[in-house]
């Protein structure tokens, strides 16, 4: 195959660079990366962050007023979602807690219930939802107790896999029809353009030799270490690890995306598939979720213990809401609501 036209300038307007020189390149190390570079995740290692607020009156707060456990069990009843086995084991379960807390009383002071309800939230809240949760004790005259949850991120990525949730892909997966038009000239028999990053991911690799480009890709910090190895099950064919080595290139290379309509997928959480997955910064470094997934995940993860809106119209919890995604973990009293709502101006820039 000849072509018919010059090479033409390396690095066109779009920062496009072809398959060749990106290949020299790449044999450098990834160059370090700057706290000004808006691509870094603000990472900030004192961050505390959680996405829930779970408010509970405290066990001094209307002490006046009694509940019966008949009207107790029926809220509980309807609280716990799922069928009616799953219902009346709930209900069970607390009525073994009422009786160690108030023996065979069948009416109690409403503070004490409250408390009562309090502890076994928590406590399924830890055992049964791997949930991660920060509980402000009560001091003297509060009238509040604030619990603070969040999902850790394999909880979260094991949840999106079983939903089929959907993330979308990096740009450089599919950079757009822009990118794969580029050519270096045309063909001297046919008269066709020659595209050559067509050319380029067509390549296939031999086993030796992809293995061979993914060490070199991670010993320069351009790729993760669960990306290095070959999948022998996953990654049955030459085709099927060539694809996956040539898209990792170009994540490395950065190459000019401009793909109008973004694809998304079911997340897998194989780590053969790790790397379509687009990434965003956050306080907590790089993440896959964002607030958004973070917020709906962890949501759909709470639900399968508690229905809080029941809980909270029955008046055995305050509230149930989500945390702004500014929130770096402090605990949000008064002054801290005042601070970044009422007076945000006089908060730090970063906070």
């Amino acid at each position: 195959m000849g072509l018919g036209a010059s090479r033409a300038d390396h690095k066109k307007d779009d920062g496009y660079v072809p398959p060749s020189d990106r290949a020299r390149a790449r044999q450098a190390p990834a160059p370090s990366v700057l706290l000004t570079d808006p691509d870094v995740a603000a990472f900030d290692p004192t961050a505390d962050k959680h996405d829930y607020l779970l408010v509970f009156a405290t066990e001094r707060a209307r002490s006046s007023e009694t509940l019966r456990w008949a009207d107790v069990r029926e809220t509980w009843f309807q609280a716990i979602p799922g069928d009616e086995e799953k219902k009346t084991s709930g209900v069970e379960l607390l009525r073994r807690d009422w009786v160690q807390r108030f023996g065979e009383d069948e009416e109690c002071p409403k503070g004490d219930v409250l408390g009562l309800c309090r502890e076994h939230v928590v406590d399924l809240l830890a055992r049964r939802s791997g949930l991660q949760l920060k509980l402000s004790l009560p001091s003297d005259g509060a009238r509040r107790v604030y619990c603070q949850l969040r999902a850790p991120v394999s909880l979260l990525e094991r949840k999106a896999d079983a939903l089929d949730y959907k993330f979308k892909f990096k740009d450089e997966i599919d950079p757009g029809p822009a990118f794969w038009r580029k050519s270096s000239g045309t063909d001297r028999i046919t008269g066709r353009p020659v595209y050559d990053e067509i050319i380029e991911d067509a390549t296939i690799l031999d086993r030796e030799k992809a293995q061979e480009t993914l060490q070199q890709l991670y010993a320069q910090g351009r790729c993760g270490p669960a990306d290095v190895a070959v999948f022998a099950d996953a990654e049955p064919t030459p085709r099927h690890w060539s694809r996956r080595v040539h898209a990792l290139e170009r994540i490395s290379d950065r190459v000019p995306c401009a793909n109008a309509y973004a694809a998304y997928a079911p997340y897998d959480a194989a780590p053969r598939e790790r790397h379509l997955y687009e990434e965003y910064p956050s306080v907590r470094g790089k993440t896959l979720f964002l607030p958004k997934d973070r917020l709906y995940l962890t949501k759909r993860i709470v639900d399968e213990v508690f229905d809080f809106a029941v809980l909270k119209e029955r008046g055995l919890v305050e509230t149930f809401v989500a945390l702004h995604d500014a929130n770096h973990g402090e605990m949000p009293t008064t002054d801290w609501l005042q601070k970044r709502w009422v007076f945000f101006w006089r908060a730090g820039s970063t906070r």
